[in-house]
């Protein structure tokens, strides 16, 4: 009985990331609570990442306790506080409230103002077609957009090999195409997007744990300003860059404030 509780309960928090689920699903998730709440113009998103890359450009570094042979873009971590004073707010990744959750994210500092950008989903970006079967198998950080492309955020395993090897193959006169520092999350140092941390905020689990962010899908145009390309942590998965990329943001429902956790519903969502 214990046993047959605990495989329900793993499967009631998993099954909204497993990717033959979600396929049967996904119809549902252009409507459930779409004409509730407000849709954030793609152009205002567009805008938002923009303010939010600037202030990361802005912010002084500090020497991290790291490895000391790594390159030194990747071994400086953002003052947080500094961060959270330009910003308004600033998160961090820690176990979940939720039982049996494994990682959550917090706001560490500083209040979320409602629709506001709170986190972006990081990853690969699969184009429909795109082959992701793969990657996908115990993957819980794969996620599918409204129009089925799929936006890998597992940081280890094969998935972990894929987004480096696009991000090693996207360097375009000299400057980085996207984010990699994302990918080593888990030590917590050393990020230069701290805010690439959606694939840990965990789906809401009512009545206790109500959601209090929204996934809204939109996309960044090619043109993107190049020396901000460094902050963006989603890549194609495809070498393709003269098309918009896609991207996916969670947009605070109400206040939030330091020591809250961060809750979603994977079935609500905006383009």
């Amino acid at each position: 009985m214990t046993a047959g509780r605990g495989l329900l309960e793993w499967w009631n928090s998993y099954k909204h990331r497993f990717v033959p689920w979600i396929a049967l699903q996904v119809h549902k998730r252009k409507l459930v609570k779409a004409g509730q709440l407000r849709a954030i113009p793609p152009v205002e998103l567009q805008a938002a990442v923009g303010e939010l890359v600037k202030y990361l450009d802005s912010v002084p570094v500090r020497t991290a306790i790291r490895d000391p042979f790594a390159p030194p873009s990747e071994s400086a971590e953002i003052d947080r506080k500094c961060l959270a004073d330009l910003v308004g707010f600033s998160l961090r990744v820690r176990k979940s409230r939720i039982p049996k959750s494994g990682r959550g994210v917090f706001v560490d500092r500083g209040v979320v103002q409602p629709d506001t950008l709170v986190a972006l989903y990081p990853g690969t970006v699969y184009d429909a077609g795109e082959p992701v079967l793969l990657q996908s198998l115990a993957n819980p950080y794969i996620i599918q957009c409204v129009d089925g492309c799929y936006i890998d955020g597992k940081s280890i395993g094969i998935s972990r090999l894929i987004y480096k090897s696009c991000a090693n193959r996207d360097f375009f006169h000299g400057h980085r195409w996207c984010d990699v520092s994302w990918l080593d999350t888990a030590a917590g140092i050393g990020l230069t997007n701290p805010y690439a941390v959606g694939q840990y905020v965990n789906n809401e689990r009512l009545p206790e744990f109500e959601a209090n962010v929204a996934y809204h899908e939109f996309e960044i145009p090619p043109e993107f300003d190049l020396k901000h390309r460094k902050y963006i942590p989603n890549v194609h998965f495809s070498p393709e860059k003269d098309r918009p990329l896609r991207m996916m943001a969670l947009i605070s429902l109400r206040s939030i404030r330091a020591g809250e956790e961060l809750y979603s519903s994977y079935f609500t969502a905006f383009r």
